[in-house]
């Protein structure tokens, strides 16, 4: 036999003596072991949120509050309200206070949102674009998911909101695919190594327009005296197609050519534009709602789809991280296009085409 014995790994009588607790006290473990436990003013503070305002709250007075069908009207007001944090004429509801306090411990004043939010940047490397909206405003993120179907009259389309500021934002993204899309589709690739003169057949009518516009727009910006346009003006019409696509390949893909690109931080860095109403302009709110009303059949009434929009004469801000390029065509000079080149180029671009959804009907234009 062994000399040793085997001795259990828990003691016996511990393991007893837990079945002697008493039964309340296990039961509250069992309901507090699943339980989240959250900080009160962190709780507070995200309220203050804007995105988490209308995708949270929203939802919660929705199930929750029996008199939603009044309070579902006022989601446009408190978010105007939550924005306007130095609103005058707020002063005397005590509840407002209250939520203008949250927000003022979360962002601060009204005046460092938005100018701190690229801070960390030099003044120098941001190029940064302000143009003013116009009637009857701009919607982005409608794209979102937002109706429940559960009331009449509700936002029925999302909005987008930056996640962890909540304020109201178009992603650099969207503005880096909004100028991209006035550039030409085709490809060097698609000419299989040989060059677009002795191809021009295969360019579509559409991107010959397409580059086209940004030949006129690149001439009034450049101006009659400059050497850079006396080189493009030089190029036939099929190596001004090959320069406005390098030229696209540089922007957005950071691409000299084939087998040559440049590193991620020397190329141009589309950021988020900031949207933000004035502080003397009191009497104009950042948030408004409208109205959208398909006609699915000809012979019955639509029904009117709500949703929220930024409103007519609020600001917005659209930055950029530019550098200066050079596109080398064969046999020609190379051509410089500077960072201030560009950024007037994307100025011209944004006023003729605008930015957001429902564009075409006069949503996101801009002055």
């Amino acid at each position: 036999m062994s000399k040793f014995k085997y001795k259990p790994r828990y003691n016996n009588n511990r393991r007893n003596n837990s079945k002697s607790e008493n039964p309340q006290k296990s039961n509250l473990k069992d309901k507090n072991k699943n339980k989240v436990i959250k900080n009160e003013k962190v709780d507070k503070m995200s309220n203050g949120n804007l995105g988490y305002l209308y995708y949270r709250e929203y939802y919660e007075k929705l199930f929750k509050s029996e008199n939603f069908s009044k309070d579902k009207k006022d989601i446009k007001n408190i978010l105007n309200q939550y924005y306007n944090i130095t609103n005058d004429n707020n002063k005397d509801d005590k509840n407002t206070n209250d939520k203008n306090n949250i927000i003022k411990e979360l962002f601060g004043s009204r005046k460092n949102v938005p100018s701190d939010l690229y801070a960390d940047f030099s003044k120098d490397s941001v190029s940064d674009i302000n143009f003013k909206t116009i009637y009857p405003g701009l919607l982005v993120g409608s794209g979102y998911m937002h109706e429940t179907g559960c009331v009449e009259g509700e936002f029925k389309l999302g909005f987008f909101f930056d996640y962890t500021t909540g304020l109201p934002i178009v992603p650099g993204s969207s503005v880096k695919g909004t100028l991209r899309s006035v550039f030409p589709r085709i490809s060097m690739m698609d000419f299989k190594d040989k060059p677009i003169s002795k191809n021009s057949e295969l360019i579509p009518k559409q991107d010959k327009n397409k580059y086209k516009y940004l030949l006129e727009l690149l001439y009034k910006i450049l101006g009659n005296n400059s050497k850079e346009l006396l080189k493009i003006k030089k190029l036939n019409n099929n190596e001004k197609v090959e320069f406005i696509v390098k030229l696209r390949d540089l922007i957005f893909e950071g691409k000299v050519s084939d087998k040559e690109t440049i590193l991620m931080y020397d190329r141009d860095i589309f950021l988020d534009a900031e949207i933000y109403s004035e502080d003397n302009n009191k009497n104009n709110n950042l948030f408004e709602d409208d109205y959208i009303t398909p006609h699915k059949e000809v012979f019955k009434d639509p029904i009117p789809l709500k949703f929220l929009k930024i409103g007519p004469n609020n600001k917005i801000k659209f930055n950029f991280l530019l550098t200066d390029s050079q596109i080398n065509i064969a046999g020609n000079e190379p051509i410089e296009i500077s960072a201030e080149n560009k950024k007037d180029l994307f100025r011209k671009i944004l006023i003729d085409r605008g930015i957001g959804a429902k564009t075409k009907v006069g949503y996101g234009n801009l002055e």
